[in-house]
């Protein structure tokens, strides 16, 4: 009987405990976020609307939207606009770049907070085209070499390295690699070896830039570093053995050495570096001391006295 009556008891109490589990609010751990309207009316930007429909619990550090036109919208494969901070429940951002009159992208809108990244479902748009990078500036050094690091200021730049091509000299094969980009700002290094043709004739480099599918071309007044020679005291050779001349910044895309005496022969060069060319010391008709010219980077530099040969 006792057992009947604290069951009895029992079961309301299991009951208020049970509503009380149902009645507790679920709590948000990542923001939820919606993007409400994609403006592409303009052929100078695209704005994009959202909304947060939930905040989290998590502070927001940063928010904005990704558009691209493939599937992957990420840091790693779109570009993105963004603002740091708190948001409001609402925001715009316009977007001024990487985007191409009449064709298709995605857009996503994001929230960051210190664990993770969460996006909204993606919305399709047709573009009718962005401003596109503007470049403002160049910055290097006064004497460039191959390899050098450049500085191009300006607006609009694409966040995503993979919409970079600039090559220089106009070639394709010489591309500069991108070193990073900020917002005002991007670093790129020139390739190691390209013409300098267009430097010595004119002063200048050509660059072509297409970034996002905008094509600019410039010239930037340029010159080179003098070549630095080191001659080895006293060089003695075998007729048949190989002269080396060291220094610095001897890298060119004309490598060419010739005898004093024999302007219109070329020396067979074995290895020609930065910090070193070596060549055949065999001709026909051997001096006491060789003297010879060197051709670094279209530019002539004679060297006299370089090496003398060995006496069998």
């Amino acid at each position: 009987m006792k057992n009947r009556y604290f069951l009895f008891f029992l079961f309301p109490l299991s009951c208020l405990f049970i509503a009380c589990e149902k009645e507790e609010p679920r709590v948000s751990i990542g923001p939820k976020i919606l993007i409400t309207n994609v403006d592409a009316s303009s052929n100078l930007f695209v704005e994009f609307s959202a909304q947060f429909i939930d905040f989290g619990i998590q502070p927001i550090l940063e928010y904005g939207f990704f558009y691209s036109d493939s599937d992957d919208l990420d840091f790693e494969n779109a570009d993105w606009v963004s603002k740091k901070g708190k948001p409001g429940k609402e925001f715009k951002l316009k977007a001024t770049h990487s985007m191409l009159y009449g064709k298709q992208y995605n857009v996503v809108a994001f929230a960051m907070t210190a664990d993770t990244v969460v996006f909204s479902p993606f919305v399709a748009f047709v573009s009718r085209g962005t401003v596109g990078f503007i470049l403002d500036r160049i910055v290097g050094p006064s004497e460039i070499y191959f390899g050098d690091t450049l500085t191009f200021f300006g607006r609009n730049i694409s966040k995503n390295p993979a919409n970079f091509f600039i090559s220089a000299d106009g070639s394709t094969e010489s591309k500069l690699t991108i070193l990073d980009i900020k917002e005002d700002y991007f670093r790129a290094i020139l390739p190691s070896m390209f013409s300098t043709y267009y430097i010595k004739e004119n002063g200048f480099i050509r660059f072509s830039f297409d970034i996002s599918g905008k094509n600019i071309q410039t010239e930037w007044p340029a010159k080179f570093r003098e070549p630095i020679f080191n001659l080895i005291e006293n060089q003695k050779v075998s007729i048949e053995g190989e002269v080396t001349i060291l220094g610095d910044y001897l890298d060119s895309d004309i490598k060419m050495v010739r005898f004093a005496d024999e302007p219109y022969f070329d020396v067979e060069v074995v290895a020609w570096e930065k910090t070193k060319i070596v060549f055949k010391a065999k001709r026909s008709k051997p001096n006491l001391y060789e003297s010879i010219s060197i051709n670094v980077r279209r530019k002539k530099y004679d060297l006299e006295n370089v090496y003398s040969y060995l006496v069998p």
